[in-house]
């Protein structure tokens, strides 16, 4: 008998459970992840004119550099202990994009960056003397914080557009090229720079990637296929996703008649474990 109320008991809270709002997950939504970028030569760029490195930086009488960069992505082997198919821009999607009523705006951050210069810059002293070539290395992690948004728009079935903005505070290590090969580590935004603006228009997106995992960073159900501006998404996905309609959901309906039917089975089953006890 106290078994049989047990059973009645688990069935009425178990009812009760599935009363209680739950959230659900549609196909629109995209959500959050990583999306894993590379960088073509060239494909990001910063012109120091703007914000000048300032005199003596190099040492002393250097003068203030003011010259156009064009940067190439460094792969970054790891992040958060996976694999990252050889990316040197990583992007986290912060919060699911709800896409069943239009286009969603959801927060970014850039959590990793590496990227190096395509050629080296040339220093000069004193008023154009004694020139030295430099190379220059771009990271992020400085004094503020790079992050943005995201506006994702659901096209079809298959994907979309999405529009980006980020606002970035790099940190630019320049290597001299020859002995005694100085190192000197610049944070833009600590140093009096401005935030860099990294933007992406009109580029499109696809809830499945074509190729094969290489990382279980991207997606789950987004990848960006280009075309881009800045950092570009890799023109080949890096991995598969999970299409979240294979995610198994209860309507609401659902629920009320598992719940009606668990509240009567239970009755029923204490209706049949009093009337024999009773006999």
């Amino acid at each position: 008998m106290k078994q049989d109320r047990c059973v009645v008991l688990g069935s009425l809270i178990a009812a009760l459970l599935l009363l209680s709002p739950v959230p659900t997950v549609t196909a629109q939504d995209v959500l959050p992840g990583f999306d894993l970028w590379t960088t073509p030569p060239g494909g990001a760029t910063h012109d120091f004119a703007g914000d000048p490195i300032p005199a003596d930086f190099f040492g002393p009488g250097s003068d203030p550099f003011t010259g156009f960069v064009g940067f190439v992505g460094v792969p970054i082997p790891t992040h958060a202990g996976q694999p990252t198919g050889g990316a040197d821009t990583i992007v986290e999607r912060l919060a699911p994009a709800p896409l069943d009523g239009g286009p969603a705006a959801i927060p970014i951050e850039l959590v990793a960056l590496s990227l190096t210069s395509v050629s080296p810059i040339t220093v000069t002293f004193n008023g154009g003397q004694n020139p030295e070539q430099w190379a220059i290395d771009v990271a992020v992690g400085g004094t503020a914080p790079s992050g943005g948004g995201m506006t994702i728009t659901r096209a079809d079935a298959n994907g979309g557009t999405y529009d980006a903005l980020m606002q970035i505070c790099p940190i630019f290590t320049f290597t001299q090229l020859a002995p005694p090969n100085d190192q000197f580590v610049l944070d833009h935004c600590n140093g009096g720079g401005s935030l860099l603006n990294l933007t992406t228009t009109g580029a499109t997106w696809q809830y499945l990637a074509v190729q094969p995992l290489i990382s279980p960073l991207s997606g789950p159900n987004f990848f960006p296929v280009g075309p881009h501006v800045g950092p570009h998404p890799n023109a080949d996905p890096l991995e598969e996703g999970m299409d979240a309609a294979a995610i198994p959901t209860t309507s609401e309906w659902g629920m009320i008649v598992l719940t009606l039917a668990l509240i009567v089975g239970g009755a029923l089953v204490l209706r049949r474990r009093v009337g024999t006890a009773t006999a």
